[in-house]
């Protein structure tokens, strides 16, 4: 009620009083809301490092003799156990060579698919059998290579 004699406050001052009061009441309520509920903070994930692919697991290595193809009586044993690993695993057997420099590079490739024609006689997909480059740094005197098998993912 008023009192005779008093003006009231003009309209426009009551608006923005009114204005500035709702939102200091908003800003007042925000703050205490987001004290209430207080979020942890989530650590960043750590840093992944990267890894070199885990070294192929050497099955065993067979040594022929001189320039023959013919397999010698250890390998049998050796390409069973191999053939039966990569059907079971599905894994990829790699055939590497190591031979001496001065042995014959066509005697090498011969050997080396003796070994992949025996895998794949033993039940192993062409596909599982993958051929590496053959290396001369083999230190003996004998003229044969050094087949090894590997199984790689």
């Amino acid at each position: 009620m008023m009192v005779p004699n008093e003006q009231a406050p003009p309209v426009s001052e009551v608006g923005v009083a009114s204005v500035l009061g709702a939102a200091l009441l908003l800003a007042v309520l925000g703050y205490t809301a987001r004290q209430a509920v207080q979020i942890p903070s989530v650590p960043a994930p750590a840093p992944v490092e990267a890894t070199a692919p885990a070294p192929a697991a050497v099955l065993g290595s067979l040594r022929f003799v001189d320039n023959s193809t013919s397999l010698p009586p250890e390998a049998l044993d050796l390409l069973a156990r191999a053939a039966q690993e990569a059907r079971t695993s599905g894994r990829n057997i790699v055939i590497a060579a190591r031979h001496r420099a001065v042995a014959d590079p066509e005697a090498v490739r011969a050997q080396v698919l003796r070994v992949q024609h025996a895998l794949e006689a033993n039940g192993v997909s062409p596909a599982q059998l993958l051929l590496a480059t053959p290396d001369p740094t083999l230190r003996t005197r004998e003229d044969g290579a050094q087949i090894e098998l590997r199984l790689q993912d």
